[in-house]
């Protein structure tokens, strides 16, 4: 599988830190790893724009709270609205089966939070946590729970 990765993500990736000392910066450098490979899946060339730190609209969370943006949504050409949402964690996090169980209903409630509003029948939500994830395809007219 790897064999097939684009280089640009082979190469992001190989040099990530792996000591997990400074959280911070682990975690942009894994931020930087989904920021190439989104880049790589949808590029600007076509049309898609991604977007960092996108404020979910609709929201009830406060202004800025992390609950109430998402690390990266990705428009489609001449959209208004994503159809791929992707919450990028530390990897320091997935150790902890309680924390990936966190991310997990995370992004369930991402989900919950745009699905009444998106154009699309079905939106993808990404749970990254540094170089492991779990996602979803789910149908917009159902909520987390229905699902």
């Amino acid at each position: 599988a790897f064999g097939r990765c684009p280089t640009e993500i082979l190469e992001t990736a190989l040099l990530l830190s792996s000591s997990g000392e400074d959280v911070k910066s682990v975690y942009l450098e894994y931020y930087e790893l989904w920021r190439t490979i989104l880049r790589h899946l949808f590029p600007a060339s076509e049309r898609y724009i991604i977007h960092e730190d996108w404020a979910i609209p609709h929201s009830s969370q406060p202004p800025h709270s992390p609950s109430r943006t998402v690390s990266f949504a990705v428009f489609p050409p001449a959209q208004a609205q994503p159809f791929v949402l992707v919450q990028v964690s530390s990897q320091t996090e997935f150790k902890s089966e309680m924390l990936r169980d966190t991310a997990a209903q995370e992004a369930s409630h991402i989900f919950d939070l745009v699905a009444p509003y998106s154009l699309f029948s079905e939106v993808l939500v990404i749970s990254a946590m540094g170089q492991s994830w779990k996602g979803f395809r789910r149908e917009t007219a159902l909520t987390s729970a229905e699902a």
